[in-house]
């Protein structure tokens, strides 16, 4: 039982980790074309800087392609009839995806939402603005502190990395590609509006977990009409 455990692990971490170093490897490319006139110092600092945000804010829907890629991976290979006469049925996939999403999630979180000013560039800063490290107070003789860099909630970002890893195993377990790129759409769509509404103060801070909910839903219509176990795909 423990040595399937780790053969399903393995697999659907791998399939994870694979799918975020591909998105990474996709950010750094589009960061690279956009910077293609820059000089080198400042195509490596725009890199730095934009790259992690754009994965944290792709992390979830990241995880959910790794998920249903790899657990597909394993119907095709009939992998997953061999664990469940080892006794790790199929819903025990779904634990082990949401796992490695909430994983996923609280290291997405980690990430800032916005990147530090550069040389020459204007920051808003509390009581006005700072430029190259310099105050400009918005009256005269007041003093400008700098604003805390925005971070995202952890909370948020682990429940919607663990429900997108879920949902992203249960797609692989019982259907196929174009229900998981709707899927991943639609997950992604409904964060960026989430998070966009909250930032401007038209949805409480909880409400970026409304992608969590909207994945939770997918997944319970899903293993409601789900068969007791997944075909294989030959």
């Amino acid at each position: 039982m423990k040595r399937a455990l780790l053969l399903l692990a393995r697999a659907v971490v791998g399939g994870v980790v694979a799918a975020q170093l591909a998105g990474a490897a996709l950010f750094v490319l589009v960061v690279l074309v956009e910077a293609a006139d820059a000089s080198l110092p400042d195509v490596l600092r725009a890199a730095a800087t934009r790259v992690p945000a754009l994965w944290a804010q792709a992390s979830a829907v990241l995880g959910l392609c790794g998920a249903a890629l790899a657990v597909v991976r394993l119907r095709r290979q009939g992998v997953l009839l061999g664990l469940a006469s080892l006794g790790v049925g199929p819903r025990l996939v779904l634990v082990v995806a949401g796992l490695t999403g909430a994983a996923v999630g609280g290291l997405a979180s980690r990430v800032p939402v916005d990147a530090p000013a550069r040389t020459g560039e204007w920051a808003r800063g509390d009581g006005g603005w700072i430029r190259d490290g310099e105050g400009w107070p918005d009256a005269p003789g007041g003093v400008v502190r700098p604003l805390p860099r925005a971070t995202r909630d952890p909370v948020a970002d682990t429940l919607t990395g663990c429900a997108a890893g879920a949902l992203g195993a249960t797609l692989g377990l019982y259907a196929g590609a174009a229900p998981t790129l709707v899927a991943a759409a639609l997950l992604l769509v409904t964060d960026l509006v989430a998070r966009g509404l909250a930032e401007r103060g038209a949805l409480p801070t909880a409400g970026v977990g409304v992608a969590a909910a909207v994945a939770g839903a997918a997944i319970l219509v899903l293993l409601l009409r789900a068969p007791l176990f997944p075909r294989r795909w030959g």
